[in-house]
This record gives C-alpha cells, sequence and structure tokens, in this order.
C-alpha cells in the first residue's frame, strides 16, 4: 500500500509518499485519535502548509488507498512537466479533453480551432489531455499540444471523473486553470469576463440567474455548469475538490448507480456544502451574494425546519475561508440555449459593445450539437470537400408569415420532393418565429427582428428531423449551408417551369433514376433551386399530374406523437409543491396525435420548450404533430394506431423501431426526477437529512420507477426503493434514518394491513414470496407460531388455526393426499404467510441494556493481520444474549427459505436490535469503526454450504445449541475462484445461487470449536457451518447470526440509466432517436 499525500503552500505543491510501514503506523493512529484516514490527513496538511517551503516539488498523482486494499486516484498520470511549461510564467493553462475518435476529435478539433481563430493569444496556453494516444496523434498533427493520460483502466470512468481530475492536477501544481468541455466554441478572450475574486468561475444554465439562481425547486443542474470552470489554486479548494471525487468515486454503490451527469452531481454537492453550518461554500453572482440556498415558500415536500438535519461544517472547512464560487453571466459566457436560440447577446453589451457576440458559446442544451455548429456557423473544421463531395441539394423559397401548420406542411412538401429527387433539401430559415411559444417572453420578438426568419428547430425537436432525414435518410441539410461562400459556387440550374414539367420532363427524370443508386434528378447540377409553390409540385406528384404517382409512404412513417412526460419540468415535483397543481403541465394538456417520424413540436429539447413553463410560467403549446395532416388517426381492436392519410392498412408498413399506436400508458400528476436511481437521488439526500418522511421519499422513488424503469407494481417499487434507501444510508452510517426507514418499509411489506396481496421478496430477482412455500418454510413457520402462542406471545387466532390446518393437510398430500386440498387450505393461510404476525419491541430493553458485549478485541487487530481471523468466547453478557436469543426465537422475520433452513436479513426485519449489536461492535472492534455495516443476517436450519460472504469483514455469532455443530473457515489458500462471486445483498448473490455454482472445497481450512454466544471475526473468505437435523425444543435450534462489514465487492449490472460518455450522456438502446428516451438536460 502506498499514499501519496498533496500538501500545497501558495502556488507550490510538495509531496509526501507513505510506504506500507508508514501506512500501517498512519491507521494506528486513526485509531488513537478517533478520526477518519482523511480527516487526520487533513490536519496534518493544515499544520504542514503553515510552515512548508516553497519548493516546487509535486507528485503526477495522488493515490490513497480503501480500508478494503482499493487504490484511489485523485489526479491524473500525465506529465506534469509539460503541463508546467504549457503554462509559462503566467502559470494558466486552458485545457479541454478528447478521445482519438473520430466523432469525438471532430468536436475538439473545433474548439482548438476556435481558439486558434478568435482567440489566438490562448493557444500557447491550451492543451488536450488525451485519453487515448489516437489523441495525441490527432492534436498534435494539427498543431496542438497534448498531454496523455497514462495507465487508464476504465475509460468511461475517467471522463465522468476528467474534469475533477484535470483541475485538481492543475491545483496541485500551483497553475490556475480553466477547464472546458469541448463543446465549447471560443469567439473572443473569456479572460476578460472574469472577477479573479473567487476560488472557482462557472458558467450557468439558468436564463434568470439574478432571480433564480439557488431556488430549490429548479432542477439542480441548471446553476452551474460545469463546462466552463476557471480554478485558483489554494489548499482549500483542493481539498473540496478531492472530496467530491472522493464522495462519488464508484460508479455503483452496492446496486446503485452513479448518475452519469456529473454536472447534475457537483451541483449537489455544492449545495449541500452551502447548508453547513456554518456554510463551507459562499456564491456570487455580479454584484449579488448568495451565503445559502433559497428555499422558496414552505413545500409539503418538507418536515418542518427544526426537524432538519444540518451537516456541521468540518474542523478544517472551519479553520478557513469558505470556498468562493462565482456565477458569470449566461449571456456573455453563453450556454446553449442563450445564443443557439434566443440569440440574447443582441440586447446584451459583451466585450463592452451592444449586441457583441459573446466570447465563449457552450454548445449545451442543444442537440444534435454537429447540427447547430453546422447550422449557426460556428465549425472550424474545414471538412467541406470530405462532405459535399456526394451531395446534390434542392432549395426553394420558404414564404414568410405562415401559420405553424402551413409552415410545417411546406417543409414536408419540400422534404418529399427531396427525396423523389435524390438531393437534400436546404432547410428553411425563414419559418414563423411568431408561432414561437416563447416569442414575447424570452423577447425573440427583439432578438429576431434582423434574421430573416427562424428554423424549424424554433418549434420541434431538433434531433428528430436531423437523425431521420439528415442521417439516417439522405433528404435535408441544415440551413446554414447556404450562408457558406463555397455553397454559392456551386453548379446550379432551375427547375424547370410547370408547364415543361407536365410536358414530360419531370415523368423522365424520375423514371432515369430507377435501378441506378448514384443518379439524381436534373443533375449534374449540384444545387436545384425551385421556384414553384412546392406544395403543389409534390400534390401533383403524389396525384399523377406529371405522368406517374409517387407514394408518400416510402418517404415517412407515422407515428403516434405524444409527449415524453418524464422530461417536462412544468411536471417536477418541487416545481408542482411550489407553484402548486393550477401550475402543472397535466399530461393530458399536450395535443397528442398522428405525425411523420421525426417531426414533432412537444419534443422541442433541451433546454426551452420542456423548461419554458417551468421558467417563465409560459406553456409550451404546441401540437405534437405540428398541425401536419399527413397522418391521421385510426382504430384497430382496441388501440389508437396512425396511418397515412387515405390510407386503409390495417398494419401499416413503417421504419423499423416506429410505434405507429399509442402506448396503453397514461399518467397523472408530478414526476420524480430522472436521476432519482441514482446514489445521489435528491429523495435520498433529503431524506437522509430529515427533510422527507420516509413516505415521501418512496413516493418521489416510485413515481421515478412507474414512469422510467418498469415498475408498474407498489411492491416491486418497494424492494427496489428498500434496496436503494438501504444502501445509501448503510454506506454513510446514518443510523436515525435508517432505523426509520427500515422500520417504515417494513410495515408496508410486511404489516398485516398491508392491503396488496403480494410481496416483493428481497432475495434474489424480482419474485413473490407468498404465494408458495416450501416444506422447511411451513414447518418452521408452525413451529415458531406454536412456541411463541405458548409463551403468551398474541398471535392472531385465525391465523394459528390457519398455519396447523395447513400443516395437517400437507402432511397428508405428502403421504398421496389429495393438492386441491392443500391449495385452499394454503388460501386461507395466504393473508397471514411471510407476515409481521409477531415482532416485539425491544427497544426499552435495549435502552436498558448499557454495554451488549463482554469482550477486549485489543489484540484482535493482531490476529486477524496474522491469522486472518481472531474469535471471542462468551462475546455477549448475559442480559444482551437473552435478549438476541429473545429477538430471533420469538421475531417472524425469517421469510426466506435457504437450503433446508429459513434466513432473515437486516432490509425485511432484523433491524431493531440487529443494528444496536452492529453499532456495538463498531465502537468495541476497532477494525470495524471505519468499515460501513454491509448486511446483517441470520440463518436457523441445518448449517451454511461452503460460500464467501459479501464485504471485507465477516462478524459471525452464534446462538442455541452448537454442542454437534461444526464451524469452518478458509484461510483463503486456494478459494479465490471460489470467492470471484460474493454472497450477499444486491447485486451480490444469494447462497442458493452460489450453491448451485459447484464451487470446491477450499484449501487451507481452519476448524474452529463452535459453541453458543461465541464471536468470530475473519476476512471474508470461505465460510461453512454444519448443525444436527432436528431439535425438540425450537428455541435451541442453532441461529447463524452474520454481520457483513465494509464496501460490496459483488460486480453491479450496468444495466439501465446513465452510461456517462465523453459529452456527459449516452443513450443506451440504441436504434434510431424514437426509441430512445434522452438525457434531457
Amino acid at each position: 500500500m502506498l499514499i501519496y499525500l498533496f500538501l500545497l503552500h501558495g502556488a507550490w505543491g510538495v509531496s509526501v509518499s507513505l510506504p506500507k510501514p508508514s501506512a500501517a503506523r498512519l491507521e494506528v493512529m486513526c485509531e488513537a485519535e478517533a478520526k477518519s484516514r482523511h480527516e487526520l490527513l487533513q490536519s496534518w496538511v493544515a499544520r504542514i502548509w503553515q510552515s512548508a517551503e516553497d519548493k516546487d516539488v509535486s507528485p503526477s498523482r495522488f493515490h490513497e488507498t480503501d480500508a478494503d486494499g482499493e487504490a484511489r486516484r485523485y489526479t491524473l498520470q500525465v506529465d506534469t512537466e509539460k503541463l508546467r511549461r504549457a503554462a509559462g510564467p503566467g502559470r494558466r493553462l486552458v485545457v479541454s479533453w478528447t478521445t482519438g475518435g473520430p466523432k469525438r476529435w471532430a468536436i475538439a478539433h473545433n474548439l482548438a480551432l476556435s481558439v486558434r481563430q478568435n482567440a489566438p493569444q490562448l493557444e500557447r496556453i491550451f492543451v488536450f489531455i488525451a485519453l487515448d494516444p489516437d489523441a495525441v496523434a490527432r492534436a498534435e498533427a494539427a498543431g496542438f499540444q497534448a498531454v496523455l493520460n497514462e495507465n487508464s483502466t476504465d475509460l468511461q470512468d475517467d471522463i465522468w471523473k476528467m474534469r475533477w481530475l484535470i483541475l485538481t492536477t492543475c491545483i496541485s501544481i500551483g497553475l490556475e486553470v480553466l477547464v472546458v468541455d469541448s463543446d465549447i466554441v471560443f469567439l473572443a478572450d473569456p479572460f476578460q469576463q472574469f472577477f479573479f475574486d473567487s476560488d472557482l468561475e462557472a458558467m450557468t444554465d439558468h436564463f434568470f440567474p439574478a432571480e433564480q439562481l439557488w431556488a430549490t425547486w429548479l432542477r439542480p443542474a441548471e446553476h452551474i455548469n460545469t463546462g466552463f470552470l476557471f480554478a485558483r489554486p489554494s489548499r482549500r479548494l483542493l481539498d473540496f475538490l478531492t472530496e467530491f471525487i472522493d464522495l462519488h468515486y464508484h460508479a455503483y454503490e452496492g446496486p446503485t448507480l452513479r448518475d452519469g451527469m456529473d454536472q447534475r452531481v457537483f451541483n449537489k454537492f455544492v449545495m449541500g456544502k452551502m447548508e453547513t453550518f456554518p456554510p463551507e461554500v459562499l456564491t456570487r453572482y455580479e454584484n449579488l451574494a448568495f451565503p445559502g440556498l433559497d428555499w422558496q415558500n414552505r413545500t409539503s415536500r418538507f418536515t418542518p425546519r427544526s426537524t432538519w438535519r444540518i451537516a456541521q461544517a468540518t474542523a478544517l472547512a472551519r479553520s478557513l475561508r469558505a470556498i468562493s464560487l462565482r456565477i458569470l453571466d449566461p449571456v456573455c459566457i453563453s450556454h446553449g440555449m442563450n445564443y443557439f436560440w434566443r440569440k440574447a447577446y443582441k440586447l446584451a453589451r459583451c466585450g463592452g459593445v451592444p449586441g457583441g457576440a459573446p466570447p465563449v458559446v457552450h454548445v449545451n442544451g442543444v442537440d444534435p450539437k454537429m447540427y447547430f455548429l453546422r447550422d449557426r456557423n460556428l465549425w472550424y473544421v474545414d471538412d467541406w470537400g470530405e462532405r459535399m463531395k456526394d451531395a446534390f441539394f434542392l432549395t426553394y423559397e420558404h414564404p414568410r408569415g405562415l401559420s405553424l401548420a402551413d409552415d410545417f406542411e411546406v417543409l414536408v412538401a419540400a422534404l418529399e420532393l427531396a427525396a423523389y429527387f435524390r438531393r437534400r433539401v436546404v432547410l428553411p430559415d425563414r419559418m414563423n418565429c411568431a408561432n414561437n411559444p416563447a416569442f414575447h417572453i424570452y423577447k425573440l420578438n427583439e432578438t429576431m427582428a434582423d434574421e430573416p426568419g427562424c428554423t424549424y428547430d424554433y418549434f420541434a425537436h431538433a434531433n428528430g428531423l436531423y437523425e431521420v432525414y439528415s442521417r439516417v435518410k439522405p433528404y435535408a441539410i441544415e440551413a446554414g449551408v447556404a450562408r457558406d461562400a463555397r455553397f454559392a459556387k456551386l453548379a446550379s440550374a432551375s427547375l424547370p417551369t410547370m408547364q415543361e414539367l407536365q410536358g414530360g420532363v419531370l415523368r423522365e427524370q424520375l423514371l432515369s433514376l430507377q435501378g441506378n443508386a448514384s443518379a439524381v434528378a436534373f443533375g449534374p447540377a449540384k444545387v436545384l433551386r425551385i421556384s414553384e409553390d412546392v406544395r403543389l409540385l409534390r400534390d401533383g406528384l403524389r396525384s399523377g399530374h406529371f405522368g406517374l404517382r409517387m407514394n408518400a409512404e416510402k418517404v415517412f412513417s407515422c407515428a403516434y406523437q405524444e409527449p415524453l412526460i418524464g422530461a417536462m419540468a412544468c411536471l417536477d415535483e418541487p416545481y408542482v409543491e411550489e407553484f402548486g397543481a393550477d401550475a402543472m403541465c397535466d399530461a393530458d394538456s399536450f395535443v397528442t396525435g398522428c405525425g411523420p417520424v421525426g417531426i414533432c413540436c412537444c419534443w422541442p429539447f433541451w433546454g426551452w420548450g420542456e423548461k419554458l413553463q417551468y421558467f417563465t410560467g409560459v406553456p409550451w403549446d404546441l401540437p405534437c404533430n405540428c398541425g401536419l395532416s399527413l397522418c391521421e388517426n385510426f382504430q384497430r381492436s382496441e388501440e389508437s394506431c396512425c396511418r397515412h392519410a387515405g390510407s386503409t392498412a390495417l398494419f401499416p408498413v413503417t421504419d423499423p423501431g416506429v410505434f405507429y399506436c399509442k402506448g396503453n400508458g397514461s399518467w397523472s400528476g408530478p414526476t420524480g426526477a430522472e436521476d432519482s436511481n441514482t446514489y445521489t437521488s435528491q429523495a435520498l439526500i433529503e431524506f437522509a437529512s430529515s427533510k422527507r418522511t420516509a413516505a415521501q421519499s418512496f413516493e418521489t422513488c416510485s413515481r421515478d420507477r412507474l414512469l422510467r424503469r418498469g415498475g408498474a407494481f407498489r411492491e416491486t417499487s418497494l424492494r427496489e426503493c428498500n434496496l436503494q434507501f438501504s444502501a445509501y444510508l448503510l454506506r454513510r452510517s446514518m443510523w436515525p434514518q435508517l432505523r426509520t426507514w427500515l422500520a417504515w418499509v417494513f410495515e408496508e411489506r410486511r404489516g398485516l394491513g398491508n392491503s396488496s396481496k403480494l410481496i416483493a421478496s428481497m432475495e434474489g430477482t424480482l419474485a413473490t414470496d407468498n404465494t408458495g412455500f416450501s416444506a422447511e418454510k411451513l414447518a418452521h413457520d408452525v413451529d415458531q407460531l406454536n412456541y411463541i402462542a405458548a409463551g403468551g406471545g398474541d398471535i392472531p387466532p385465525e391465523a394459528l388455526r390457519a398455519f396447523r390446518q395447513l400443516s395437517t393437510t400437507f402432511k397428508e398430500f405428502q403421504a398421496g393426499g389429495a393438492r386441491r386440498a392443500v391449495e385452499e387450505d394454503f388460501a386461507q393461510v395466504r393473508a397471514f404467510f411471510n407476515r409481521a404476525l409477531h415482532v416485539p419491541d425491544f427497544s426499552f430493553e435495549l435502552s436498558r441494556l448499557g454495554d451488549m458485549t463482554a469482550f477486549d478485541m485489543s489484540g484482535a487487530a493482531a490476529s486477524l493481520e496474522l491469522e486472518g481471523f481472531t474469535f471471542v468466547k462468551q462475546a455477549l453478557t448475559a442480559e444482551a444474549l437473552d435478549v438476541v436469543g429473545r429477538w430471533l426465537s420469538r421475531s417472524t422475520v425469517f421469510f426466506q427459505p435457504s437450503g433446508g433452513g429459513v434466513k432473515a436479513q437486516l432490509r425485511d426485519g432484523l433491524h431493531e436490535v440487529g443494528l444496536s449489536l452492529a453499532q456495538e461492535l463498531q465502537r468495541k472492534v476497532p477494525a470495524l469503526r471505519r468499515q460501513p455495516l454491509l448486511d446483517i443476517v441470520a440463518y436457523r436450519g441445518a448449517g451454511l454450504p461452503w460460500h464467501c460472504p459479501d464485504g471485507v469483514l465477516t462478524v459471525l455469532l452464534s446462538l442455541g445449541d452448537l454442542s454437534d455443530s461444526s464451524l469452518r473457515l478458509s484461510r483463503g489458500d486456494g478459494d479465490g475462484e471460489m470467492c470471484r462471486q460474493r454472497v450477499g445483498p444486491a447485486p451480490a448473490m444469494t447462497l442458493e445461487d452460489f450453491a448451485r455454482q459447484g464451487s470446491a472445497e477450499p484449501g487451507g481450512i481452519v476448524d474452529i470449536p463452535y459453541e453458543s454466544n461465541l464471536l468470530v471475526m475473519w476476512r471474508s473468505r470461505g465460510l461453512s457451518t454444519q448443525h444436527p437435523a432436528s431439535y425438540d425444543e425450537f428455541q435451541r435450534r442453532p441461529v447463524d447470526l452474520l454481520l457483513l462489514f465494509g464496501q460490496t465487492k459483488a460486480s453491479a449490472d450496468a444495466a439501465g440509466g446513465f452510461v456517462p460518455s465523453f459529452e456527459g450522456k449516452s443513450d443506451t438502446s440504441g436504434g434510431h432517436y424514437y426509441a430512445q428516451d434522452h438525457d434531457h438536460r
């Protein structure tokens, strides 16, 4: 183990490396000072910072090691000398990153060329961090500096962390750094816009930051746009950024994935730091200061503020000033919506010039990026020859001042003609801007006054039309191509007059295309100009007016157009609670209907249509099909479907992936945030800080699951949300909230008053556990209920009678009786089966116990280090042993069959006494203090087959009569293959699944004398127990109680949700755009 520690002094860096012996001593000192490793290192840094000499000695990486031996990297592995040389005497860099993949390099190359052309003084300090050798080669061939990030083992993970690793690397060597996404365009030097008064200066995605910055009803990602971050080096900032990386280091926490949008995650991190006492982050915008969040009105989502758990600032943060963060003007450091759409700079004074262009444009909130860059003439890469060599074009005069429907009818007619002529129509830039719902509220009436009109993306989903009719089908090209001087030089011709076309010219041209894939109509002219009305020409071709009849179904597929409800910000829970249900855009308020695939006016992403009502109160009320009449609705059985107008087909021929019938689902009410399935879910964060109740938090989780994850049933949502919430709270040792959550979800799932007849098992994959039974499970339940009843326990009499009757009937069935009788008797048991029939409250007894354990573990660390295990006899006090024994024998929480016995688990009833025991062990056992609790499981039966528990350390506590039992552990010799899989909570395996693998018995076995009240702790390797088959008395039956500590070693399956990619998002479902649900930023 080797730990690299950054020590910053002023703008200079010093490094300290800790070899294994020192690292071991560090662990001992952590124990002695009762501090975490990070807290202890922080205190050392603070002292050394004050006395360090100015020495320019800094590491190129910063490794810390998890308690389970995982090395963590907090800076890049790059040639820092090369970075210093690039920064020069000014000690400042502009940095972006890229891979060498053609698509990603093209965007990055455009950024670099924009710097060269528009801010040439910055090119000498501009550097790419190359994520592969191809990126280095491409950058250097283009004359730009590049530094390779070496030894990457997970490219996707590196991409997620890249901007943060760049920041920490540059700060650690004392450099100022401006980190920009590769989809930034420089139009001038942006440093003139900086204030140089803060640790960080960042762009924002707000339209109105003075009024709405840090409002908690807004989506968190609006506040800071992380695509443009300027950092000034300080030790405090380095610690702040390292903490952010550390808290979000893994792509998964147990079963829960990390949000693929690091911008949203960072915003939540900053918001959390603004809420600490005292605040650890202070923000500014222009002359406004924001010492905290803007909580706006009191909403029903939150509990009374007096109950909130506000985090205390760390000791180091209190000893230093807070991080200062300045938000920059979103017009002059422009996000994509302000530049490409609103053109807000025309009403500002960027660079001191009225209407002057902003020095920086971020191509965010606009999709596809390449379309907007080319259409708005911000594409600097000279690929004209390659792109245009095989292209032929069609131009026409788009009429002005039309209605929305007429504008799109003309556009569709032009697309159809382009398809027939095998040309690309130059899309119009003269559509009527007044049809846009934001025309007045966003002042388009002023900013577009000197423009010829609007492009289609002011009304419809830009990616839809571009993807279908420009990329997949070669029928269109962006309007901006016509503004390129090279376009005017292309050979052109005019389409013959209507009279000439009726003479057979058009028929001949179109017939000549048959059988010749490379031919175009009216060639060889590269540009064909149409002066006629394109609708009349199109209608004539459809009707056979020119001697042949064309079929529009070959050009367009019809689809049912409806909004993506989950993307509409005006349905967000916080928005609806802030402004009331009347402000919500109800799902049935959208004008849905049939229209051509790819042309949809209720999908105007990102940042304008789906957020217009939420930012301004003005609804986006355009019809989904843009008013087009090309397609019509028809009824098929009980379905509402779409086909071409005039068609009689019951099963229309469509392009692959087209959904031409309306879905069966409907939606009513607010929606949960789209990152609700991640470990930075707002519902998780707010529940952990006691701002929400468990019921409120579950409502958000279940809304998200119902809308986006296919969770149609409350029972499955209870299971999945339980896995997510419990994993989050366990990992952070948030004991009070964990108890609250587990008690609530247990009652919801297992309570007798639960109205649902189904219970989704916490074990394995989704399955019910109250719709059938095993012989062992039934026998156990009857014996336990008889034991509880004999002891005076309160069991519903009808439940006891039903179980006893089923037991009798089942024995008769085993002897040859009728199966139907078993089914009838089980129907009587169903209401009670696997329910919390008897779960005593032990809280009073626990409060009076004091210490539960009676052992000294001072020598355990050495034994654990040398032998890999340690054990203690008579571990619990007599009083604690009595409580734990009665808890396990009198609580009906053994819901899962397991081998020849039964199993209970923390997330399903073992929380009350189990958590108290876990906390006691962490207090008493030094090795467990910094290992989070992973799970608690109890097995009652014939023993456990060989398996490897999940986690880092396992504690086994034995109860019952163990006089004829055995316990065996593996020393780790030869069990590597067996322990490739682990047994534990999701995503780990179940014991049954593990046993089915048929793993061989490990070598290096240790036999441990097994007796009651024995506590065994070992590094989580192989385990096996055996118990006699039967006992006369229920309470004497052995119980193996396992407590698993540490992070999961099982790999979560990356299925669904967000996957980080180069631009921070990725669509994982594949195929055409209309089969995908995008990351709507």
